[in-house]
């Protein structure tokens, strides 16, 4: 399957990813994709973020499958 995913999807997805390790109070995600480049290989993502009750993170989320590609604490 190639669609990409909601926005929405996207945000719950890195939700639920967040929330392996500890409540979260919050997230958000821009609305307008970036293309980055890792480790030699090219991403479509999106950035986003979660709110904990203690701290905060901003992540890269994939386009299409919604997996983070990389976080970082706020």
């Amino acid at each position: 399957d190639t669609r990409a995913l909601t926005i929405d999807a996207i945000n719950q997805k890195a939700k639920e990813a967040f929330q392996q390790t500890g409540d979260v109070t919050g997230s958000w995600i821009q609305t307008t994709v970036e293309m980055i480049e890792k480790n030699g290989l090219r991403y479509t993502v999106y950035r986003g973020g979660v709110t904990r009750p203690t701290d905060a993170y901003e992540c890269l989320i994939d386009a299409k499958t919604g997996t983070i590609i990389e976080a970082r604490k706020l």
